[in-house]
């Protein structure tokens, strides 16, 4: 196994150097998603192996940069598909996008590439155990989804658990490496708990674009327009939040009896 890991972790660092060009011509939506992608599958692996985060520290800017032009990429279609917004917000918008572009272009270099690929070269893959992997995200998601109220940064720190589980359940059921645990917890769940708290966080970046265009750039005469937007995307995220907090609670493995359950079986 170790060698198949091996191969993933040197696959996937190529594959960012490949996007990362692609990205660099036209900024196309689904090629940055296609590298963000990759890039948590890489990181997921790496930290199932506990490898040093200092190894992909230096793309993790260009990673946050293109999660920037996404960001705004998705707000303009989530405003064209669910209602107007005033001519000036969206050439706000617009030059907001130019200018993470921009930023990209003057971040994103071969030699923090090339860094990349060397350090991912030298690495020693000790095949880490899967349990603690598992049973450490399944406590943290717990704990978070009990707390009263759930914060916005915290759903999303469960997003970002749940997708670590979610590659590395993946590239185990890819190589048909059967696990003795955990057997109730799915790839397709979890795509879909991920898929649910990523289009929260997305109505929830909507809204912060909206509020800080109010609040620096928004003419008078647009104003009133804006407060309505604001308001009508609070209302949405308000539905949205409520229903994935209880479908959250209704996850099996996250009760408090699974949780002990999974605790006890990772130490034995």
């Amino acid at each position: 196994m170790k060698r198949a890991l091996y191969k993933s972790i040197r696959q996937y660092a190529k594959s960012l150097t490949r996007y990362s060009e692609k990205v660099s011509v036209k900024f196309d939506p689904d090629t940055i998603h296609a590298l963000r992608s990759n890039f948590k599958k890489l990181r997921a692996l790496l930290r199932w192996q506990r490898e040093n985060r200092e190894i992909y520290t230096p793309f993790k800017s260009i990673y946050d940069v293109a999660g920037e032009i996404r960001i705004v990429q998705v707000a303009t279609e989530m405003l064209e598909k669910k209602g107007r917004a005033p001519g000036a917000f969206r050439n706000w918008l617009s030059i907001r996008l130019l200018n993470k572009k921009r930023r990209w272009s003057g971040m994103c270099n071969k030699r923090i590439l090339s860094r990349l690929q060397g350090e991912i070269e030298n690495i020693q893959v000790h095949h880490r155990g899967i349990k603690p992997f598992f049973k450490k995200r399944i406590e943290e998601i717990g704990n978070i989804i009990v707390a009263k109220p759930v914060s916005d940064i915290a759903l999303h720190d469960v997003r970002k658990k749940v997708k670590d589980m979610q590659y590395v359940l993946q590239w185990l059921k890819d190589r048909d490496i059967k696990k003795d645990f955990a057997k109730d917890i799915s790839v397709s769940q979890l795509k879909h708990i991920g898929k649910q708290i990523g289009a929260y966080n997305d109505t929830r970046m909507l809204l912060v674009l909206l509020n800080a265009y109010r609040r620096q750039e928004a003419p008078r005469a647009v104003t009133s327009n804006i407060q309505r937007l604001i308001h009508r995307w609070r209302e949405d995220k308000a539905m949205q939040r409520e229903e994935l907090i209880s479908q959250l609670h209704e996850v099996e493995w996250l009760s408090r009896a699974d949780r002990r359950h999974y605790s006890s079986s990772a130490k034995k």
